[in-house]
């Protein structure tokens, strides 16, 4: 069984971040935390954007 956050469409966009400017960066984790008031999902997510700013900085 293949991890489920591979299938993941939020998955997917946060990989192609990588390639983005920090300004999209910045207005995608403001959406994250958005997202974490509403859904648990929001949560590895915020951490993910985390991750990807500390590796794209």
């Amino acid at each position: 069984m293949t991890h489920p956050a591979r299938n993941n469409p939020h998955h997917q966009r946060i990989r192609q971040m990588r390639l983005t400017t920090p300004a999209l960066i910045e207005r995608a984790t403001k959406a994250c935390h958005f997202a974490m008031r509403n859904t648990a999902t929001g949560a590895w997510l915020a951490v993910a954007l985390e991750r990807l700013q500390k590796t794209s900085n």
